[in-house]
């Protein structure tokens, strides 16, 4: 089974796609992690050098090669749920509001190109919103603790399964 983790920057991805993977023993896929160590170049420098579409289509072609690879936990970078189709999996979406993630991108030292200032950020997540809630099965709020969150994924594949 392949688990797709999407949400907003900041929403903890990396960090619950970690733990989900250890706790069913299959190999996490951080995207953005893959096409930075790719390009030997952050997100922010692909960005910079290449522009946005250029990243998406460094995403679309990561996603191509993931429909390949299963298990898998695949942690994906914020936007490439809404610029690409996810392949086979169940999509997860780790739901966490604005006030807690402003907190923890304020906190974070890992450089996001999307995020210049309070209302633009606010902007774009109320833009992707809706996008993540269509495409998941599942909505998690991701407010919780790391290992709560894990918890209740691993609830809800038991269900599914």
């Amino acid at each position: 089974m392949k688990i797709w983790l999407i949400g907003f920057m900041g929403s903890g991805k990396s960090t619950i796609g970690n733990l989900l993977a250890s706790e069913l023993g299959y190999p996490l896929i951080d995207t953005d992690l893959v096409i930075s160590q790719e390009c030997a170049l952050s997100i922010t420098e692909i960005f910079t050098r290449y522009g946005a579409a250029h990243f998406r289509n460094l995403e679309a072609q990561l996603i191509a090669r993931l429909q390949e690879v299963s298990p898998c936990v695949v942690a994906t970078g914020g936007g490439m749920p809404i610029y690409n189709t996810l392949g086979e999996g169940v999509v997860c979406y780790l739901h966490t509001d604005f006030a807690h993630l402003h907190a923890r991108l304020l906190q974070d030292n890992t450089p996001r190109p999307l995020f210049q200032d309070i209302q633009t950020l606010h902007q774009l997540y109320l833009e992707r919103l809706p996008i993540y809630t269509r495409i998941a099965q599942y909505r998690i709020n991701a407010n919780q603790p790391p290992a709560q969150v894990v918890t209740e994924i691993l609830k809800f594949l038991a269900f599914i399964s």
